[in-house]
């Protein structure tokens, strides 16, 4: 979680633990009453607001122990050989992430996908990657399925990169699942991604389900990375209508259109039933060259569900339909 999802977190937090803090408050202001009737008073009118402001100090202590765990957890992962390109994502790909025993190679949609896996905590998490069929293949109908699932202490995440880079292009993914019905602390990602440019934000671009471990919000994330700038995040309502949804991201030299849409959607089947539609025209949109993509279920933090059950995403397909300069 980075410092914009920390600062939407706080309020909510605190919205949810004022009434507990109030009634303690009122309650020990009660007790004080048969002490002193004047001091009890002054606890319950003017006291309530003082522990209101406790408690939103503890929550962002919280927050704060959280994100230092979290750079611990960085520094760890670069003592023991890993580069890890920043705390979203994972390691260099086709060199085998460290402690891996090598890579697995699925075939999905017509592409070469490898298939991540390591016995040490890696990006995005960090959390533990498992790259053996329990966690990740694709059905006899050809359907990819990423999986988070438990081994005994550990919950194992998933994710796959592709083993071919584009460009500009529309990027569409053809869901299977009731995403929106995932865990608060479960991810999913679907994005691009370069470990070779830094400089251009590795040239990440995401489309996340995710509530980022707050029950009541929203789950929808379109994102330009750096995703905490002012005018690169766009976060909505994401309720679907049935099992299936189609979620696109139209990169052009001029513009990003992000898409998530009902049903499963091609753009020769007339009017789509978008759900939410977001242009970038802003400064941060990368420039002409090449990504991989990526595709994950992780946990956010490495915490576990909430609700303690395994999770699972079908992508039913993925395209890839280039821009030709002049087309």
């Amino acid at each position: 979680m980075d410092r914009a999802d920390s600062e939407l977190a706080i309020p909510v937090q605190l919205q949810q633990r004022m009434r507990t803090t109030v009634t303690r408050n009122a309650f020990s202001a009660l007790f004080r009453s048969f002490i002193n009737s004047i001091e009890a008073l002054g606890r319950l009118f003017f006291g309530r607001v003082d522990a209101i402001d406790v408690e939103r100090r503890r929550i962002e202590q919280d927050h704060v122990l959280d994100d230092l765990c979290r750079i611990e957890g960085t520094l760890k992962s670069g003592r023991s050989g890993k580069v890890e390109p920043s705390l979203r994502q994972a390691n260099t790909v086709p060199e085998p992430p460290s402690g891996s025993s090598g890579q697995r190679l699925i075939s999905f949609s017509g592409r070469d996908w490898i298939v991540k896996g390591s016995s040490d905590q890696l990006g995005p998490g960090p959390n533990y990657f498992c790259a053996d069929q329990t966690n990740v293949w694709t059905d006899d109908r050809g359907q990819l399925h990423l999986t988070i699932r438990r081994d005994g202490d550990k919950w194992l995440c998933s994710e796959v990169i592709s083993s071919e880079v584009f460009g500009f292009g529309r990027y569409v993914w053809f869901l299977a699942s009731r995403v929106d019905h995932l865990d608060p602390n479960v991810v999913l990602g679907l994005f691009t991604w370069n470990d070779e440019a830094p400089a251009e934000n590795y040239r990440e671009l995401d489309i996340e389900v995710a509530r980022w471990g707050l029950l009541d919000a929203q789950a929808g994330n379109f994102a330009v990375q750096p995703a905490q700038r002012v005018g690169n995040l766009d976060r909505f309502d994401l309720s679907l209508n049935g099992l299936y949804s189609t979620h696109v991201i139209d990169w052009t030299a001029g513009a990003i259109c992000f898409e998530s849409i009902h049903g499963h959607y091609s753009e020769s089947a007339g009017q789509p039933q978008v759900l939410r539609r977001w242009e970038y025209h802003g400064a941060d949109a990368p420039g002409e060259g090449s990504q991989g993509v990526r595709m994950n279920l992780w946990l956010n933090q490495g915490r576990s569900p909430s609700n303690a059950q395994a999770a699972e995403v079908t992508i039913t397909r993925f395209e890839f339909h280039p821009h030709v300069p002049g087309g």
